[in-house]
């Protein structure tokens, strides 16, 4: 009996704390909607502002729609004869470069050959040929690997051409554009919006938010409805009572 008299108390005292709580919460609420409604009200009785920021918005969207149509043509047109026939060129400019590159390695190691020996220079000579031998060979070592490089990319590249597009890559750019050209008729639905000025029907309607957001701010902050306070508080004193009686009853 004494536990169901504490818990029936405690859940009394948490019912009255409820109430005060709610209507802190309902009065922030309120303020909130109210301050909404007030800069809603303010963006729409300044047309200056509201016009620049939707005409950069239709700027910026037909932007994305230039880019994604410039990506989906890269990817689906042809490439052109002269493109190919400059892929093949820089293929055999590549394969030029290597080898003569090569040619000029091979020649500077049979002359490293030649001098390594030749017993009948002077020591300090020979060395000094060898090093600078040996200097040329690595220079031209890093420039065949360079050249090698050239010529792999120039191999992908003509490749690339002759191949035909990704169908998912190409099914992408499509939806890319898609989305686009959907986001740049909104901003410009916006845009003639904002230029022909608000309308009566949306001014009435954020005046009736603003008024209603303050009252019901006043309402909620000055407490709950006193009624409801004083029920609360007579469940709790019930509730004490019960708690007494039932202690008493124990001892």
């Amino acid at each position: 009996a004494v536990s169901t008299a504490e818990l029936e108390l405690l859940n009394a005292q948490f019912a009255l704390e409820a109430l005060f709580k709610d209507t802190d919460l309902l009065a922030a609420e309120a303020l909130n909607s109210a301050e909404g409604a007030e800069r809603a009200l303010e963006d729409l009785n300044n047309p200056g502002l509201q016009q620049a920021q939707a005409l950069q918005a239709v700027t910026t969207a037909r932007k994305e729609v230039k880019d994604a149509e410039r990506k989906l043509t890269i990817l689906t047109k042809p490439p052109t004869q002269s493109a190919i026939d400059q892929a093949q060129a820089n293929i055999l400019l590549a394969e030029k470069n290597m080898k003569e590159t090569l040619e000029q390695i091979e020649d500077i190691e049979w002359q490293f050959k030649k001098y390594s020996s030749n017993k009948e220079l002077p020591a300090d000579i020979r060395k000094n040929i060898l090093t600078k031998l040996r200097q040329s060979l690595k220079g031209l070592e890093v420039k065949r690997t360079q050249e090698q490089i050239a010529y792999n990319n120039s191999q992908t590249n003509y490749n690339n051409l002759l191949e035909p597009p990704d169908p998912v890559d190409v099914k992408v750019a499509e939806a890319e554009l898609a989305t686009a050209q959907a986001l740049l008729s909104d901003a410009e639905r916006e845009l003639e919006r904002v230029l022909k000025g608000p309308d009566a029907g949306e001014l009435a309607l954020l005046e009736a938010k603003i008024k209603k957001g303050n009252r019901d701010f006043e309402t909620f902050s000055a407490g709950p409805d006193p009624e409801d306070v004083a029920l609360a508080e007579a469940r709790i004193a019930n509730a004490d009572a019960q708690l007494a009686a039932a202690k008493a009853t124990v001892a």
